[in-house]
């Protein structure tokens, strides 16, 4: 997915949805950390959002208002043990 790319709003379109249009998370996107800030101000999160189940995903199907923003962050990268070991060398 691009950066800051805005979306217009659509009536009773979820949050999946809007992530296809906008091209959907690429490989450095941190999809477990993806959160929705809503125009009152709230925030709602992946892991609150999770429903009931091994399968379930009610994140994707949260339905956005005008004035909503999702938000996916980058990962942070990790140091590898092989890094470390060079480090300490």
């Amino acid at each position: 997915m691009r950066r800051g790319f805005d979306v217009l709003y659509q009536r009773c379109q979820s949050v999946g949805r809007y992530l296809k249009m906008a091209g959907g998370p690429n490989r450095n996107a941190d999809w477990r950390h993806a959160f929705v800030i809503r125009a009152e101000g709230s925030v709602i999160s992946r892991t609150v959002a999770k429903g009931s189940g091994f399968w379930a995903n009610s994140f994707d199907e949260i339905r956005l208002t005008p004035g909503d923003t999702i938000v996916m962050p980058d990962k942070t990268l990790r140091p590898t043990a092989l890094r470390n070991v060079l480090d300490w060398t």
